[in-house]
């Protein structure tokens, strides 16, 4: 995934040199493409995306403000339902009228539950983040996002209560959260546009009997420039 994100910057890079000042507001909203690139795995637990939905706001200027919240169902033999907030302000350490590249800071708030018949288990984290997150225009309609971000301080929790035998159980611990975007945005207007997005997740429990997760997807939306 590294190789990619970095083989994308390098190009992007590449392309993006014309000298046109950048500021933007947008509001965008995305659902989930169904098939193989929409998925969660935890343990033994492996589903594809059913319905999950993105809102995000983003403010760029000299500083970056990113707010986004993602929800929706995974479904196989069992439902998941998710949730997943993610914040990040990020100040602007690279300026080049089509290139922008901040180091950001912020928040994540994830959860997420599957019931079956035997058992009710859940997944919940929190904490800290930094990253990197880079914005170039190819061309005046077409903007591309690459960002990373990497723990400070995440703490997660895995609770399971087994509906036979009555009994619950929770193994609290330190976690190591890696998370990946990118975002290719049309403008067809002066406001509006269609994004593609892809988002990967990557949720590490540093206690063994702990059950780690990964989501990756892709999804397809509107995207509303003020």
């Amino acid at each position: 995934m590294k190789k990619v994100v970095g083989a994308l910057l390098f190009l992007v890079i590449s392309l993006t040199y014309s000298k046109v000042t950048y500021g933007a507001t947008t509001f965008a909203y995305d659902k989930t493409v169904r098939g193989r690139d929409a998925t969660y795995q935890s343990g033994n637990f492996y589903s594809k995306a059913r319905d999950v939905e993105t809102l995000n706001f983003s403010y760029i200027k000299r500083i970056k403000i990113d707010l986004e919240y993602q929800s929706g169902k995974y479904q196989n033999d069992y439902w998941l339902e998710m949730k997943l907030s993610n914040i990040q302000v990020g100040l602007r350490v690279i300026n080049h009228p089509k290139q922008l590249l901040y180091i950001t800071v912020g928040g994540m708030e994830y959860a997420e539950r599957v019931e079956t018949f035997e058992e009710l288990s859940a997944h919940e984290a929190d904490g800290g983040l930094i990253g990197i997150d880079y914005v170039g225009l190819i061309t005046d309609k077409l903007q591309i996002e690459l960002n990373y971000q990497k723990s400070l301080n995440v703490s997660s929790r895995y609770s399971c209560f087994d509906w036979i035998e009555r009994i619950s159980s929770m193994i609290k611990s330190p976690a190591e959260l890696d998370i990946y975007k990118i975002k290719l945005r049309y403008l067809l207007t002066d406001n509006l546009g269609l994004t593609i997005n892809f988002r990967w997740l990557d949720l590490n429990l540093k206690d063994p009997l702990g059950s780690d997760v990964a989501i990756s997807d892709c999804s397809l939306g509107f995207v509303y420039r003020f």
